[in-house]
């Protein structure tokens, strides 16, 4: 994704130097969301700062176009507001990850020279595009009437080239602003119309609704969990009915989400939008109402794809802004009136449990984990708080710190909750619980954060009925220890035994969900012919390797190559296939299907995929094998 922009200077009249900090925020929400790869702009006080300041925290390089060298571009649209800005100006620039490129200023004209510098922020944002990726422009201006309003001109030549044009306006006040309640899934979920065990719902959040809301004004919030629902009653309920607007994502036909689509058609006559992923068919209860749909596959969201939602998500929201009536309920029956919920003004616990929910919203938004563990604290420590409100509260936190991947962190939060919930009813709670134990890998305590998740998840298995997730995670628990107890030299085959297990019911659970399947494979083969030479284990591991192929290949030839994961599967299909006595043949796919995956794979996945490998390695694989394909990945 590369983003375009262009925004006003400071001023009193477009852009107050007071509202700097909520400008910021929302800017930093929406790259956040967005994730490009590439910012392309110019880079004066005010607008311009904040977009490169915002772009280089998540991670994209700056492309910057100033009228003039940079001494002379400070002079003329830094310098006189103030010498904070010059600093800011100074550390962007000589960031490492900027490229600053001067246009020719044209002495006496300033009309033509910033129109120059907007028409090569145009070129090169074109001139960078990559194959499959897409084109947004940022505008951060309240606009001016009456007037030449040159951030404008970059807005007319994305909408003349039918682009997406986000808008961020200095002037409104957050609490002034129109407010989006969002109902949708969190977290990896099964996709019920796809048969997938791994949907991961949280980037149509972030890819797709935060850039659409924000970029039209809203005010986006969400509720992560069940519990939260069940606690902060009335400051939901009215969210629910007095928010300009609620989107409801019907992707996994979540009951939640229903339920409260259900509240909001029974409440409000209008500003209600639903929208699915292509393929999903909605539930007959709103089978009649408009469900505008758009594309992803299951683990990512490709550029062409965010773009098309996002600009469907604006074209809906057209409609809302008109007031048409969209609750069939309202529809069909003559002289309904809204529900205007009151809310006691002095009922602190809420107040402040609504408080929060709003700041934990922000702060996983803008992906900041030093809010997080501080909101953490803060929860804790508010006498405000009764538990059942601040158990839900710390679940919320915790979740968005793994998240975040900050699994430690999460662990720590989300331990007095699993421990006090001894009949291990609630499900997500002691998932995500274990997940961060066994995603946890600081050496110290690692062995028995292992065998505390094992412990956890055998109980909840025993006590609940379970998907395919839970055994797996059971399984990574007991094969993390069997990775340890090989690498160490131990003895791993109790572990072993409890990995296989686990993986071989996660895969009768969901037998199109090759996760289980292929690491179900891999220890297999590794104790039928290395750890505990038999034929028996052999021969499993040859039944289950077109099982776990079939799992693979069902998602189709341009899925599977865009994903990583879907690759190496494959890789090591043929890896274990050619050392059960394959051929040259099943060699050669290998050695094929593991480049491939090294030519999808960002580098921060590399450990995960050196993991398995590193496991064969020490298991006592041939190196002749093995190394060449650890190659790839360091």
């Amino acid at each position: 994704m590369i983003v375009a922009y262009a925004g006003r200077r400071p001023s009193e009249d477009g852009f107050p130097e007071a509202r700097e900090a909520e400008a910021r925020e929302r800017i930093a929400r929406l790259l956040a969301g967005l994730q490009p790869r590439l910012i392309v702009g110019s880079a004066a006080a005010g607008a311009d700062l904040l977009m490169l300041e915002g772009g280089l925290v998540v991670g994209a390089e700056g492309r910057v176009v100033l009228a003039g060298i940079p001494d002379t571009f400070r002079e003329s649209s830094v310098a006189d507001k103030g010498e904070a800005w010059e600093q800011r100006y100074s550390q962007v620039l000589n960031h490492e990850d900027v490229t600053v490129e001067s246009t020719k200023r044209i002495d006496g004209d300033e009309k033509a020279s910033y129109k120059a510098v907007t028409d090569r922020i145009w070129e090169l944002a074109h001139e960078e595009l990559e194959d499959g990726e897409g084109l947004l422009v940022v505008i951060v201006s309240h606009p001016r009437e009456g007037s030449t309003d040159h951030t404008e001109e970059l807005a007319g030549l994305q909408e003349l080239d039918g682009g997406v044009v986000l808008r961020i306006d200095p002037l409104l006040v957050d609490e002034d602003m129109p407010r989006a309640f969002v109902a949708m899934p969190f977290g990896t979920r099964p996709w019920p119309d796809r048969n997938l065990n791994r949907y991961k719902a949280d980037l149509t959040y972030h890819r797709i609704l935060l850039p659409a809301l924000i970029g039209k004004g809203y005010n986006p919030m969400r509720a992560d969990t069940q519990a939260l629902l069940e606690v902060i009653d009335s400051k939901m309920l009215a969210a629910i009915a007095h928010s300009d607007l609620l989107i409801a994502d019907l992707a996994t036909e979540n009951p939640n989400v229903m339920w409260e689509l259900g509240v909001r058609h029974a409440w409000c006559r209008s500003g209600t939008i639903l929208i699915a992923p292509e393929g999903v068919r909605p539930p007959f209860d709103v089978a009649r109402v408009p469900v505008h749909s758009y594309r992803r596959d299951a683990t990512k969201i490709k550029d062409v794809d965010c773009i098309e939602a996002i600009q469907t998500i604006q074209q809906v929201l057209g409609d809302v802004e008109r007031g048409d009536v969209d609750s069939p309920a309202f529809i069909h029956l003559q002289g309904l009136e809204p529900v205007r919920l009151g809310v006691e003004a002095d009922d602190t616990e809420e107040d402040a449990a609504g408080d929060f929910l709003d700041s934990i919203t922000l702060a996983a938004d803008l992906r900041r984990d030093e809010d997080l563990r501080r909101l953490a604290a803060e929860i804790e420590s508010t006498a405000d708080l009764r538990n059942s409100s601040r158990a839900p509260l710390l679940e919320q936190v915790g979740l968005a710190l793994i998240d975040l991947n900050r699994h430690g962190d999460g662990a720590s939060v989300l331990r007095p909750l699993a421990e006090a919930d001894g009949d291990f009813s609630s499900l997500v709670l002691q998932e995500q619980f274990a997940h961060a134990l066994i995603r946890d890998r600081s050496t110290e305590g690692r062995e028995e954060r292992l065998a505390e998740a094992e412990l956890r998840l055998q109980r909840l298995i025993e006590r609940q009925e379970v998907g395919g997730e839970t055994h797996g995670l059971l399984g990574s628990a007991a094969k993390a220890r069997v990775e340890i107890a090989v690498a160490d030299g131990g003895d791993p085959l109790a572990h072993l035994e409890l990995a296989l297990r686990a993986y071989e019911a996660g895969l009768r659970a969901d037998p199109g969900d090759y996760y289980p399947g292929i690491n179900a494979v891999a220890l297999l083969r590794l104790r039928g012919q290395l750890l505990r030479p038999n034929e028996e284990d052999l021969d499993r591991a040859r039944e289950l390797l077109p099982v776990v192929r079939f799992g693979v290949l069902r998602a189709g030839e341009q899925a599977i190559d865009e994903d990583p994961w879907a690759l190496l599967t494959l890789g090591e299909c043929a890896l274990h296939e050619f050392l059960l006595g394959g051929d040259e043949k099943i060699e050669a796919k290998m050695k094929a299907w593991y480049e491939r995956a090294a030519g999808r794979i960002a580098p921060n996945q590399h450990r995960s995929a050196r993991g398995q490998l590193e496991l064969f390695l020490h298991a006592g694989d041939p190196a002749e094998v093995i190394e060449p394909r650890l190659a790839l990945f360091t």
